[in-house]
């Protein structure tokens, strides 16, 4: 049998502005800033700062789960670019959508939030990312309003 394992990489910290909604099955939510850090024996060789543009559509479809797809631009500490691009599954539920309407933090273990990122970058530091499949779950969220802004962590894991 054929053995799969996970090994988190990168935390991806970001501030997000919106909802900004489109139709009832498409909200945009702009992704104002943020950073990428990596973790353990990747602490030394991932960090960089999210830049505009970036952003997020979530599709909402019949049973009120949202798609992703989301593209970010960072600025990588060799001042080269990292192109982020992913999508994933949402699953609204009643303590998600209680707390994200009342601005409180949600957290990972409340609501199903996966995501499947890639990444391109022309940087020698950074391209081995383009060869390595990942997977990510939200840490924690806040909702933006049209008040305040939200903010959203995910950690990132290689899959190999």
């Amino acid at each position: 049998m054929t053995e799969f394992y996970v090994e988190k990489v990168l935390r991806v910290d970001l501030t997000i502005r919106g909802p900004y909604p489109v139709r009832d099955d498409l909200i945009v939510i702009e992704i104002t800033g943020g950073s990428l850090s990596g973790i353990g024996a990747y602490a030394d060789k991932l960090s960089g700062m999210v830049k505009a543009p970036s952003g997020d559509a979530l599709v909402v479809d019949a049973s009120g789960a949202f798609k992703r797809d989301v593209r970010l631009l960072a600025q990588m500490d060799d001042e080269s670019f990292l192109h982020m691009e992913y999508g994933g599954r949402t699953r609204p539920n009643d303590a998600f959508n209680e707390k994200s309407e009342k601005g409180l933090e949600v957290g990972g273990d409340e609501v199903h939030v996966m995501i499947q990122p890639g990444f391109v970058s022309a940087s020698p530091k950074y391209s081995w990312l383009a060869e390595h499949v990942f997977v990510g779950k939200m840490n924690t969220v806040v909702f933006p309003s049209p008040q305040t802004d939200g903010r959203v962590s995910y950690d990132i894991a290689k899959v190999s």
